[in-house]
Parts: C-alpha cells; structure tokens; sequence
C-alpha cells in the first residue's frame, strides 16, 4: 500500500490505496474512512486494459489527491466521491476517468 498523505485543510485526502482481488482496491482517508472502489466497468477501456496487460493493475499509487498507475490512468478524489454518488454513468478519456 502506497502511504503519500498530503495535507489538505478543505478535507479529507487519500493516505494509502492498495489492491484487494481482481477489480477491488481500498482507497483510506484522511478521516479514517475507507472507499472500496471496483473498477470492474472501466477494464475493457484502454487505459485500463494496458495496464491490466503489463501487470500494473495492482500496483495503483496515490500522491493524496488522487488514485493512480505509472504511465496510466489517474481518477481524483473528486471523482472517488462522484462514482460514490453517481449512477454509474461516468466517462474515461485520455487515460483519466471523468464523472
């Protein structure tokens, strides 16, 4: 599990992401709550399928702010809290997912 936690004083922030089985990862804050975030939907897309195809998949990193692989995709807290509260009706482009 990567553990980069930055300080963010507008609240809380990612402070470790780690790859539970498949399409499952843990996604800890700051405030000590935890996100269970599958990524099932987004595997046949390209950005996730390349690294899926190297082996990177369960290797995600954080910098605090957001969720992301080497040479891959990159899905912000921001966006953590969309896919949460969305339907599920979200778009990835240019290797980001955008809600």
């Amino acid at each position: 599990m990567d553990n980069k936690a930055h300080d963010h004083p507008e609240g809380p922030y990612i402070t470790g992401v780690g790859a539970l089985d498949g399409d499952c990862f843990d996604v800890n804050l700051s405030n000590g709550h935890t996100i269970l975030l599958e990524l099932k939907e987004h595997l046949d897309e390209p950005a996730f399928a390349a690294i899926v195809k190297s082996g990177a998949f369960c290797k995600p990193k954080t910098d605090g702010t957001r969720v992301y692989w080497d040479d891959g995709p990159s899905i912000t807290f921001e966006d953590l809290i969309k896919m949460l509260t969305s339907d599920g009706q979200d778009k990835q482009t240019d290797g980001e997912v955008h809600l």
